[in-house]
């Protein structure tokens, strides 16, 4: 980690200027899979789509650093959605209404 890579393929030098993170708490994974991968996990198993690579790198990183990430992301519950159907979780990514909210017929982000 932190080591520039080089690619055989790569002619211009573009790859091999990229340097990744240089340790495991860096952002790219105490933001990226608590925040990023566990939703997208959660919205997989909720709409019925098997997640394996996410779930996998969510485990894999949560036993490196000994972290619950699925205790401590954002979860369906954290975002209010924690009941929420199929049908109300696609109308809250696409237009932004919480389904307890359209109840009310306000508007919660």
């Amino acid at each position: 980690m932190g080591v520039e890579f080089k690619a055989p393929s790569d002619t211009s030098g573009v790859i091999g200027a990229v340097k990744g993170p240089s340790s495991l708490q860096d952002r790219y994974f105490s933001e990226d899979i608590p925040h990023g991968l566990v939703m997208r996990s959660e919205l997989g198993k909720r709409v019925g789509v098997e997640t394996p690579v996410i779930d996998g790198v969510i485990a894999l990183f949560a036993a490196a650093t000994q972290q619950d990430y699925r205790k401590t992301g954002r979860t369906l519950d954290y975002l209010g959605l924690g009941k929420a159907n199929r049908n109300g979780i696609s109308r809250y990514l696409s237009v932004g209404v919480n389904p307890k909210a359209s109840k009310r017929g306000g508007r919660k982000r």
